[in-house]
């Protein structure tokens, strides 16, 4: 928590740009979500009426005209949202890169000449610029987009709400399912992106001093031992960069299986209720697109 409280420091300076990212996520939700209801109405009104029963095509073609127009408009308005939501937070994340890099360059020059002494240059080239390149991903999509993420879920949930809470309930019954599966996924792949992490630090501090000292090898003759012990730290930097690949490999099949069981249930459940004339053919529709986008914010809240 104290790390994050300092990482969200540098993000005040762009308090500004934060706020206009957020109300681009709530105009891009808002128009990609209200999409399935548009489906719904024109499935129920228009494509599943009495004027087509006797086929009176012109007047459904013209109602469907209207309809279709809307669609396509909430779409630009969502294209256009999160472009430009995406454009500023990256604008964003750069700018914080660069106020990082200067404190942490300026930092180092107040370090005491001991300091350098016990820690290798390839080490905190490391953590100035490759990590300070991952921090990136953090704050020009990580800290809005997981932010965008709950106002989808939230966006979504009240749609089927409103539309049916019977359904809704049942679409969510999957959801207990993807509680532990995250949790288990962010406890694994924590461990392993920690771990990752560490070894290219130590990979780049052990190439820097042997690139730099490469005539002292080359006088005593090192060169065949300094080719093994380079093997060996690139084969766990190797072992680690799997296990962090193993966490993601988990976790994206899984989420589409779960995705996949709660289109099933939706179908299943959703069917019968068309039947048993309870629901219409459209709300049908509208449950089977928002049980299919309520797994994008999950996955992205995850990773």
């Amino acid at each position: 928590r104290e790390i994050f409280r300092r990482l969200i420091g540098y993000v005040k300076p762009y308090t500004r740009r934060v706020l206009v990212g957020l109300v681009l996520i709530l105009i891009a939700e808002g128009a990609r979500n209200v999409t399935p209801l548009l489906a719904k109405y024109a499935i129920d009104e228009h494509i599943n009426s009495d004027a087509l029963r006797n086929r009176d095509f012109g007047a459904v073609l013209l109602a469907l005209r209207g309809v279709v127009i809307l669609y396509t408009a909430l779409l630009l308005l969502d294209l256009v949202a999160s472009f430009l939501r995406s454009y500023m937070m990256q604008i964003m994340g750069q700018h914080i890169m660069r106020d990082m890099r200067v404190q942490l360059y300026a930092h180092i020059h107040k370090l005491h000449a001991a300091f350098f002494d016990t820690t290798a240059v390839g080490r905190l080239m490391t953590r100035v610029m490759n990590d300070v390149a991952a921090l990136n991903e953090l704050f020009a999509s990580g800290i809005v987009d997981s932010i965008g993420s709950v106002i989808g879920l939230i966006t979504i949930c009240v749609m089927m709400f409103v539309v049916s809470w019977q359904f809704a309930l049942v679409t969510l019954a999957v959801l207990p399912i993807i509680a532990m599966a995250t949790l288990f996924y962010q406890v694994l792949s924590r461990r392993a992106y920690r771990e990752w992490r560490r070894q290219l630090s130590r990979m780049n501090a052990f190439m820097n001093e042997r690139i730099g000292g490469l005539t002292t090898l080359q006088l005593f003759n090192q060169e065949a031992s300094t080719v093994r012990r380079f093997t060996g730290i690139n084969t766990e930097y190797l072992a680690a960069a799997l296990r962090a690949v193993l966490a993601m490999a988990f976790f994206g099949p899984l989420i589409e299986l779960t995705g996949g069981l709660a289109t099933a249930v939706i179908i299943w459940y959703g069917g019968g209720q068309v039947i048993q004339n309870n629901i219409s053919i459209g709300e049908l529709f509208a449950f089977l697109v928002w049980g299919q986008r309520f797994f994008w914010p999950l996955r992205a809240l995850s990773e």
